[in-house]
């Protein structure tokens, strides 16, 4: 399964521990100044990893979200490009519509990459944060807050 973030203790605005693994199948997942996501339960915590010997340091973006780390807790470890769009299913609070992409342009799904417009699907679900989404993407992931397209090799 995905890596993991021991949290061993936290300190201002950062979390240190351990991790399982700083690769998830044929990718780097965590290094040294890298973005990344942390995850348990519905919100997922943006930050930025920092190398400190064997062990890791997870600073968040939002100083405020520290709080959240404990010391003894695990986290599933997302790297940046899969915890944004996990970030976007999981987002409780975005209104999407389904709407007709404007015809005289084209547009990506935000998972994946699906055309939308022209030259592709002709409708998606748009949130109020100006994102698309195709129809398949929707149905299957947002409606079901499923992060089942991380591929898991």
């Amino acid at each position: 399964m995905f890596p993991r973030f021991h949290v061993i203790r936290v300190g201002s605005g950062e979390a240190f521990g351990s991790v399982t693994s700083t690769s998830f199948g044929n990718e780097r997942w965590v290094a040294d100044g890298w973005i990344g996501y942390l995850l348990a339960g519905m919100k997922p915590i943006p930050g930025r990893w920092h190398a400190r010997g064997e062990f890791w340091n997870f600073a968040p973006d939002e100083y405020k979200a520290v709080s959240r780390l404990k010391p003894k807790t695990e986290w599933i470890i997302l790297d940046g490009y899969w915890g944004e769009r996990a970030e976007l299913v999981l987002d409780t609070d975005s209104n999407w519509q389904r709407e007709r992409y404007n015809e005289s342009d084209h547009g990506h799904c935000a998972i994946c990459s699906q055309t939308l417009g022209l030259g592709g699907q002709s409708d998606g679900y748009m949130s109020k944060k100006d994102i698309w989404v195709c129809c398949r993407c929707y149905e299957e992931f947002i409606c079901k807050r499923s992060l089942e397209f991380i591929p898991l090799t």
